[in-house]
């Protein structure tokens, strides 16, 4: 059969080819090439109907993290916008409580940790040294792995990962 379609696309029957044959196979080529163009017409087809799903899921991929973030920022912004008194008083030499500020603080810890946030040991508490999570302070030298040590500045984990690492002592601080 290779032979006979060979010799159509050459134009020239094969030399043992009769009429009827090539008739024959020129239509099958003819029905066979209807049959490519339809599948050709139907990938494309598919391929703008998938592009378009695509392009959607995009699109509401962007709109729902758009949406989370306005949620995270709404949150935010209770705390923040108080912080912001409390430093326009504090310029203007009005006097401002500590504990009002220590409680947005707070407030802010609160919204961030939902979103996944966590502040890693707080400022003067006790740890063993993690290299992964800390990074010593000071003329003490290298804390060994696991040798207790002091949090100067706290570190942060978004989601377990480390994105700052605490700043530590050996020993006291």
């Amino acid at each position: 059969m290779l032979k006979k379609l060979l010799a159509l696309f050459r134009n020239r029957p094969a030399e043992t080819e009769t009429e009827p044959e090539i008739l024959t196979l020129q239509s099958e080529v003819a029905s066979l090439t209807i049959s490519v163009n339809e599948l050709k017409e139907e990938m494309k087809k598919q391929k703008t109907y998938y592009e378009k799903r695509l392009a959607d899921a995009e699109a509401n991929s962007t709109n729902q993290i758009a949406e989370e973030m306005e949620k995270f920022f709404t949150r935010a912004s209770g705390p923040l916008s108080q912080l912001l008194m409390q430093e326009g008083l504090l310029s203007a030499g009005k006097p401002v409580n500590p504990a009002d500020i220590m409680k947005l603080v707070k407030s802010l810890e609160t919204v961030f940790a939902e979103e996944g946030l966590r502040v890693i040991s707080g400022t003067g508490s006790k740890s063993p040294f993690d290299p992964e999570r800390m990074t010593p302070m000071g003329a003490d030298g290298q804390p060994n792995d696991g040798e207790e040590v002091t949090i100067l500045i706290p570190g942060m984990e978004f989601r377990g990962r480390v994105i700052r690492q605490a700043y530590v002592r050996k020993g006291e601080a």
